[in-house]
């Protein structure tokens, strides 16, 4: 879905930009135009079939209660971002960074998180 040599950096200092401020579906509709969930079968990409691919699940399907999903995610957040910072266990910070070394590294996702943080 994202094509090789993307400009990681690029699109941390974009996204750094526009992450304080909320993405409304009404600005996705001022920006990309209005959903068709049907556009793939003609050839096109809808939005949400983007991030489905992506995300490798569908955001229409929620397997465990809001609360609870929401709670998981809280801890999951604590332990990814304790080893993003490289607070976490030593195991922790070598997957982050194994896995961050493709997309730019983590010292360059850290500088996104400081400039969020300002």
């Amino acid at each position: 879905v994202i094509p090789a040599g993307f400009a990681w950096s690029k699109a941390t200092r974009v996204a750094a930009k526009l992450l304080p401020f909320a993405f409304e579906k009404s600005d996705a509709k001022e920006k990309y135009g209005g959903e068709n969930v049907f556009s793939s079968m003609m050839g096109g990409r809808s939005l949400r079939l983007t991030g489905e691919m992506v995300y490798g699940t569908s955001c229409m399907v929620r397997a465990t209660s809001p609360a609870a999903a929401e709670e998981e995610q809280a801890v999951n957040h604590g332990l990814e971002l304790d080893a993003l910072t490289g607070k976490g266990d030593p195991g922790s910070v070598a997957r982050v960074e194994e896995l961050l070394r493709p997309v730019g590294g983590r010292m360059m996702w850290m500088s996104l998180l400081a400039a969020l943080d300002a």
